[in-house]
């Protein structure tokens, strides 16, 4: 019995990282950098006198995953709107 019921739950925890990882391809699908984009990292960096083009290739990413983050987050608070009404 308990071992079913981890297997449910291996299972579920799946399905919902794939979900996951399906919804955060989509949204970087839709997702293209501006030059005004990279323009805003390389000022950025060099006013705080970074060198080299490691903390431009870190910024990038992060910010996609920051974006990510904020919709899982809206997602999330859309649901317990619809739940608490």
């Amino acid at each position: 019995m308990i071992k079913t019921l981890l297997n449910l739950i291996n299972n579920l925890n799946k399905r919902i990282l794939q979900n996951k990882i399906i919804k955060a391809r989509k949204l970087l699908e839709k997702d293209t950098i501006t030059k005004e984009f990279i323009e805003i990292i390389t000022i950025l960096t060099n006013e705080l006198r970074v060198e080299g083009h490691k903390s431009d290739i870190t910024l990038v990413p992060t910010l996609r995953a920051s974006a990510l983050n904020s919709e899982e987050e809206k997602d999330r608070n859309m649901r317990l709107m619809r739940k608490n009404s």
